[in-house]
């Protein structure tokens, strides 16, 4: 006859043992190697502006930097608002006004100015709330998605380039007896074809950014998408833009404008890097202390010690 008998918990000889075993932590830009390297390419890297190039100058304190910004971003929304009422109540041809690439680049650069306003600001807040000795002050586009950091770089580029694209080929190619003939089109061309150039230029005096190379192809690849939206208007509403983009004057004609104007973005591309080096070795130094900063005393638990502000 054969007994079994039950063996209870505290009889059994086996121990089990449990083993933990952490599993290594992988950072979000070596699972996406390729996308890290475009954006990397394209001036964005991790972290992001660590110089504060994008917030400060070489010639101004960041406050000056912030009413300077926020003036033109005033200035440019109050002229797009005016001119579109214009367009729609006195002019009647409002449903061309967003067909232009002038009006287009125009609305990019009051785009720009409104964005890096905020920056600015947010950078002028952060060094007042700054009192670590450890710790640097950020701004709002260092803590936000890289794609969002990404389109930041990229438009600046483009304010950078096409508002002296859309100034050299209007003075040169478009401007006739119309061009001053009302008080309206005097200012619409000075603001939309002289403005915007001067603008540009002065924000690339007193900003510390330098764009990057690989970003002239998406300078070119938005021309590109530019004729699309031409030819669009054309078919929809029947008429050309400009009117060397008409091909019944022939092929080859149409190809010399093109390729006039891509020579033109790369010229102009190329002007603009060399004038932000020539400004970075003749105005600033290059570093990862903000330059010409005014100091102030932080007050409190940090008494006495300095900070750019």
């Amino acid at each position: 006859m054969t007994i079994i008998l039950p063996i209870t918990p505290s009889q059994s000889i086996i121990k089990q043992e449990s083993v933990q075993v952490e599993a290594p932590q992988v950072d979000a830009d070596t699972q996406r190697p390729m996308a890290s390297k475009v954006f990397s390419l394209c001036g964005v890297d991790t972290p992001f502006d660590p110089d504060y190039t994008l917030v400060t100058s070489h010639i101004l304190s960041p406050i000056a930097l912030l009413s300077f910004r926020f003036s033109i971003a005033v200035y440019a929304l109050v002229s797009i608002i005016f001119s579109i009422i214009w367009h729609g109540v006195v002019l009647h041809d409002i449903n061309r006004w967003f067909s232009y690439f002038t009006n287009i680049c125009f609305v990019g650069l009051c785009a720009y100015f409104w964005v890096s306003s905020f920056h600015t600001l947010s950078y002028v807040l952060a060094l007042k709330e700054y009192g670590s000795e450890t710790e640097k002050p950020s701004y709002a586009l260092q803590r936000w998605p890289r794609i969002l950091q990404l389109l930041h770089v990229l438009l600046l580029t483009t304010i950078f380039v096409y508002p002296f694209i859309v100034a050299i080929v209007y003075w040169v190619l478009l401007a006739g007896s119309q061009t001053f003939e009302t008080a309206f089109y005097t200012w619409s061309n000075i603001t939309f074809h002289t403005l915007n150039a001067i603008f540009s230029f002065a924000e690339m005096l007193y900003n510390r950014y330098t764009p990057r190379w690989i970003n002239l192809v998406v300078l070119v690849i938005l021309i590109g998408c530019y004729l699309g939206v031409a030819y669009l208007t054309y078919a929809s509403q029947g008429f050309y833009t400009y009117d060397f983009l008409d091909p019944s004057d022939g092929a080859g004609n149409l190809i010399k404008y093109y390729a006039i104007i891509l020579a033109g973005v790369l010229v102009v591309f190329l002007i603009a890097v060399g004038l932000c080096r020539l400004r970075d070795m003749l105005l600033g130094r290059r570093s990862g202390t903000p330059p010409h900063s005014d100091e102030v005393t932080v007050q409190g638990t940090q008494e006495g010690k300095t900070v750019p502000v």
